[in-house]
């Protein structure tokens, strides 16, 4: 027959103890992790209600212009909002008055363009040359977008000053890399003391970058 060991009893509590804090701790992670995701549908929501109701603006703006019968400002506005409601669906809201809501907005701007063909004289040429206008410009902010992403300096330059002033560090001072033309410009300064040892290191450090190197300190690509 054993005998009771108070010690064995101990190492037990503290062996339940442990797993309880390590379930409760599972369990907060788990909550925390439901709480964000609801956060962040709730965000996406009200994001997509917030739209919702600016649609809904831009529909009593238009029905304002219809009346003033101000048919190019009208049928720019309404190619912009149909623009907007394409990218939205019927299944991204949840409740049924957001759904709702859709429904009539989407109902609205896809019958206008019909009742603008048939009912206004040359409404036809009026909507084309909105929806001509939108492309348009939807072009000419992707074509700015794509010159936002390049640098303002030209790779070309960049090579040559490191082909033919490297030593000095100058292309990297062309590019933004201010920490690097110093180093360099020193290594150059201090050479003659050191063997000119310096200039072979220079010689092969300035080859890297000029092959490697395709974007300014900005982080911009060359031109």
């Amino acid at each position: 027959m054993s005998s009771f060991d108070p010690q064995d009893f101990q190492d037990l509590s503290s062996l339940v103890a442990y797993r309880q804090r390590q379930e409760q701790a599972s369990r907060l992670r788990d909550l925390k992790e439901l709480l964000t995701k609801q956060e962040t549908r709730n965000q996406e929501q009200l994001s997509l209600q917030n739209m919702l109701y600016s649609l809904k603006l831009e529909s009593g703006k238009l029905s304002a212009l219809l009346h003033q019968h101000n048919y190019p400002a009208a049928c720019k506005l309404l190619v912009n909002c149909q623009s907007k409601l394409a990218g939205l669906s019927h299944e991204n809201f949840t409740t049924l008055e957001y759904k709702k809501l859709f429904a009539d907005l989407s109902q609205y701007f896809e019958q206008l363009p019909s009742w603008l063909c048939e009912n206004v004289p040359g409404g036809s040429s009026i909507w084309i040359k909105a929806q001509e206008q939108f492309i348009d410009e939807q072009k000419k902010q992707a074509a700015c977008a794509v010159l936002a992403s390049y640098s303002q300096k030209s790779r070309m330059a960049y090579v040559l000053l490191g082909l033919f002033l490297g030593y000095f560090g100058i292309h990297n001072f062309y590019a933004g890399y201010t920490g690097r033309g110093v180093a360099q410009l020193l290594l150059c300064l201090f050479s003659p003391m050191l063997l000119f040892i310096p200039l072979l290191v220079l010689f092969v450090w300035t080859l890297i970058e000029i092959c490697i190197v395709t974007q300014d300190a900005q982080g911009l690509r060359f031109q």
